[in-house]
C-alpha cells in the first residue's frame, strides 16, 4: 500500500533532520580537533591537509638519535600541546614520528627535502598555492637553541612568537593620529563595505588579526591603531551613519555572525559574461539558482567567500613575502535558459561548476549534486590553481561568450524539490 503524501513528507523531513544533526556533530568534532596537537599518522590526513587553507605547523621528531635531539623533540612537542589550547594560536598543529610515518613512500617524498637539517624539525606551511611544497623548516639547531635557553614556561611563549612571525597580513591599514582621523577612516569610501579598527598596545598587530585580514579581505576593511587606554574596537557596519564599539576579544565572533558571504552575480548576457570571464572564471550552472531548490547559489557564494591565495617571495625571500589573492571570478547561470552553453560543453547533469580560461581556450567541469558539497567544490578549485586538474580544449574558433542564448521568462524554473518544500514548512 503506497504511503500517503503527509507520511512521505514526514519521513523526508526526519531524514534531513538526522543529516543536519550528523553534520553539526562532525563540525563540533572538527573544531575540537582544531585545538589540539594532532598525530599525523596516515596519508589521508595529509591529503586533507593539502586541501585545507589553514596555516599548518608539523613537528617531525624521532625517538632514536642523540639524547639531546630526542629531548629537544619532546620539549617542543609539549610546548606545542600547550600552544594548541591557546585562543591566540592560528596554526593547525601536527606531530609525526620520523620512523613510523616519514618512511612511507609518499610521505617521505613530501618531507624529505625539508628535514635535511636533522631532527627534530618544525615545518611551517603558510597559506598559499605552493602549499605543501613550500615549507619553511625550523631546523634541529634552531629548536635545540630554543629548548636550551628557555624554561618550560618561557618555551611556549618563544615558540608562539616565532610561529606568529610567519603570519602575513593583507591590506591591513595602520592608522595614525587622533580619534577624529580614526573616525574619518571608518566612514571613508563605499558605505556597503564594513570597517573595523582594532586598538592595540604594541607596534605590531596580533597574528589572529592578521589572519582575519586574509580571510575577510574581499568583504571588509581592517585597520589598527596604537592605543593604550582602551580595549574596545571600533566597528562601522554596512550603510551605518555612526560607528559602534565592542570588546576587542569579541571581534572574531562578531565578524563570523555579521559579515555575509561574497555576492555572486548571475550571467544573462554576453556583456556580463565578458566582464566576469575576461580571463578565467568559475561558473555555476544551476537547475534552480536562487530559487528554493537546494541552496545552489548559497553554496557557490560560500565557495567564493573562501580565500584562494598565492604566496610570492621577493629578492630577500621571507622578508619580501607577500600573500596575494588569486585572480578568480565567480558567476552563475540558469541551465534552462542556456541550452546552447550546456549542450556545447556536454554538461550532462546540473548543478555543476565549469572552469573557463578564455586566454588558453580550455575548460573543466565539476559535476555536483543537490545539496552541493562545499568541500568538494573547494578541492576542485584548488586543484585547478595548482595544475593538478585536467582541462578540455575548446576547438571552436569562437569564444565561450558566443554560446550564450537570449533568456526568456517562460524558461525560468518554477518547480522545487518535494524534500525542499517539506523541510521549509513553518513550525506549527
Amino acid at each position: 500500500m503506497p504511503l500517503s503524501q503527509g507520511l512521505l513528507s514526514f519521513l523526508l523531513l526526519l531524514v534531513l533532520v538526522l543529516l543536519n544533526y550528523a553534520a553539526a556533530a562532525a563540525k563540533i568534532k572538527t573544531n575540537n580537533r582544531r585545538h589540539q596537537l594532532q598525530h599525523l599518522s596516515d596519508e589521508t590526513q595529509i591529503q586533507n591537509m593539502l586541501s585545507s587553507d589553514e596555516m599548518t605547523a608539523i613537528l617531525i621528531q624521532s625517538k632514536h638519535g642523540s639524547n639531546a635531539n630526542v629531548s629537544a623533540g619532546y620539549k617542543i612537542e609539549h610546548a606545542l600541546k600547550t600552544i594548541s589550547k591557546s585562543t591566540t594560536n592560528v596554526f593547525q598543529l601536527f606531530h609525526a614520528d620520523a620512523i613510523k610515518q616519514i618512511q612511507k613512500t609518499h610521505i617521505q617524498s613530501i618531507f624529505s627535502k625539508s628535514i635535511t637539517g636533522g631532527l627534530p624539525c618544525l615545518l611551517i606551511y603558510q597559506w598559499g598555492l605552493k602549499s605543501i611544497q613550500s615549507s619553511i623548516p625550523l631546523s634541529a639547531s634552531t629548536l635545540m637553541q630554543l629548548t636550551q635557553k628557555n624554561k618550560k614556561h618561557k618555551l611556549k611563549k618563544e615558540l608562539l612568537e616565532m610561529l606568529n612571525t610567519f603570519v602575513p597580513s593583507y591590506k591591513l591599514k595602520r592608522l595614525q593620529g587622533n580619534e577624529t582621523k580614526l573616525k574619518k577612516w571608518l566612514h571613508r569610501g563605499k558605505k556597503r563595505i564594513p570597517r573595523i579598527v582594532l586598538p592595540i598596545t604594541s607596534n605590531v598587530p596580533p597574528a589572529w588579526y592578521r589572519r582575519l585580514s586574509l580571510l575577510y579581505n574581499s568583504r571588509i576593511k581592517l585597520g589598527w591603531i596604537t592605543k593604550t587606554n582602551t580595549s574596545m574596537a571600533w566597528i562601522r557596519m554596512i550603510n551605518a551613519t555612526n560607528s559602534t564599539q565592542i570588546q576587542s576579544s569579541r571581534v572574531v565572533k562578531y565578524m563570523q555572525t555579521h559579515i555575509k558571504d561574497v555576492y555572486v552575480s548571475r550571467i544573462t548576457t554576453q556583456k556580463q559574461f565578458q566582464k566576469i570571464c575576461k580571463r578565467s572564471c568559475i561558473i555555476g550552472v544551476f537547475q534552480f539558482g536562487n530559487l528554493n531548490g537546494g541552496s545552489e547559489l548559497e553554496s557557490l557564494q560560500k565557495l567564493a567567500t573562501r580565500a584562494f591565495q598565492r604566496v610570492e617571495y621577493g629578492e630577500r625571500g621571507l622578508l619580501d613575502m607577500k600573500v596575494e589573492k588569486a585572480p578568480i571570478k565567480f558567476g552563475w547561470m540558469m541551465a534552462s535558459q542556456q541550452e546552447t552553453f550546456v549542450n556545447a560543453l556536454n554538461l550532462i547533469r546540473t548543478p555543476c561548476l565549469v572552469s573557463l580560461n578564455n586566454a588558453k581556450k580550455v575548460y573543466s567541469v565539476h559535476q555536483s549534486r543537490i545539496p552541493m558539497n562545499d568541500n568538494k567544490m573547494y578541492n576542485f578549485v584548488k586543484k585547478l590553481l595548482t595544475g593538478q586538474h585536467t582541462f578540455t580544449k575548446w576547438v571552436s574558433k569562437n569564444g565561450f561568450d558566443t554560446l550564450l542564448d537570449v533568456e526568456h521568462p517562460d524558461r525560468e524554473p518554477t518547480d522545487v524539490p518535494v524534500w525542499y518544500e517539506s523541510y521549509n514548512q513553518p513550525d506549527l
